[in-house]
């Protein structure tokens, strides 16, 4: 995490609605967005929106996302924590910090995270994490 590759587009500082990533890119810090999908590689310092949907792509972020929902399929690392109303995903979800999710949280592959803070929840598959505080 946190390699930016010179092959990449740069999604600048500012506020978006509908950003579409099918090619490797990089997200600026101050960039907000009302929907994010993912067919590619996103690559971010921070991630800050709505709605970030993953289709069969890759997102790397080296802190904190901080989104209303996370969906779709794919990989997602994160070097901080994920603040969220809802996820529901398939796929290798990693969080080195923990995850705070206000409402359900639903994962189908792996989920490897420090610590969980859920209304509700359903795994399938591996997962490793210290603690779940159900809220």
């Amino acid at each position: 995490m946190g390699k930016h590759t010179q092959n990449c587009t740069l999604i600048g500082k500012g506020v978006y609605g509908t950003i579409g990533v099918d090619q490797r890119s990089r997200l600026a810090d101050g960039a907000h967005f009302h929907t994010m999908i993912v067919t590619s590689t996103l690559e971010a310092s921070v991630i800050e929106g709505d709605k970030l949907v993953i289709k069969s792509g890759i997102v790397r972020c080296d802190g904190d996302i901080r989104v209303s929902s996370i969906s779709g399929s794919g990989d997602i690392e994160v070097g901080g924590d994920i603040i969220c109303d809802e996820i529901t995903f398939t796929g290798k979800l990693r969080c080195n910090g923990d995850i705070v999710c206000s409402g359900n949280l639903s994962v189908n592959g792996s989920l490897g995270t420090r610590h969980i803070s859920v209304r509700s929840t359903r795994f399938s598959g591996k997962r490793s994490f210290h603690a779940l505080l159900t809220l």
